[in-house]
Parts: C-alpha cells; structure tokens; sequence
C-alpha cells in the first residue's frame, strides 16, 4: 500500500476523523497500522463510509455518509 503516512496520520488522527471512527469500533489509541488493519477488515464484508477518511475525503462527506446509516 502506498501513502503518505503523516497526511493520513493527519486526517485520521484529528479530532473530526477520529470521532468518526470511534463509532465503529476503532480505539484512539490504535496505531496507524492497526487502524489500517482493522479497516482491510471491515472492508471484507461491507463497504465501508469510513473508507473515505484515508482516501482523502472531506471529513463532512465521510461523517454526512455515516450518518445516513
């Protein structure tokens, strides 16, 4: 997987990102590799809103989307 670790780190790991995530089973205190782990994961069987935080979606997009569930 190619990415540009502190961009990601950035947009996960800010408040809104975060919030976001937390609400599906992701710990605040999961490292990058774990988060990343833990998405590949819930990929395998739905697809995912939250997938849009590490592909460089607005966090209002992402949290819009996730909302609508």
């Amino acid at each position: 997987m190619i990415y540009n670790r502190s961009k990601l780190e950035g947009v996960i790991y800010n408040e809104e990102g975060l919030e976001s995530l937390l609400q599906y089973g992701y710990n605040k205190d999961m490292k990058l590799n774990e988060v990343l782990f833990k998405l590949k994961q819930r990929f395998a069987f739905v697809c995912l809103h939250e997938i849009g935080l590490p592909l460089g979606y607005p966090i209002y997009y992402v949290v819009m989307n996730l909302n609508k569930k």
